[in-house]
């Protein structure tokens, strides 16, 4: 995880801001075709696969300010 952290201080009223934005690798996006994964290795990349895509899905509906979030 890296977290960006960014300050800024008014000219106009001396007031502070902070804004952090935190990068997370979420491993398991990588094509499973190119992994030659097996058993249960293969099912826990579909599995984690399908959480990173519903958790798309979330992000997407927020940032869209939709009035359903598929969670």
């Amino acid at each position: 995880m890296i977290c960006i952290t960014v300050r800024a201080k008014s000219l106009m009223n001396g007031e502070c801001t902070k804004s952090k934005l935190w990068l997370v690798d979420l491993a398991g996006s990588e094509r499973l075709a190119k992994t030659d994964a097996r058993g249960e290795r293969l099912n826990e990349a579909k599995n984690i696969n399908r959480s990173l895509s519903a958790l798309g899905d979330v992000i997407s509906a927020l940032a869209t300010k939709s009035s359903h979030v598929p969670f």
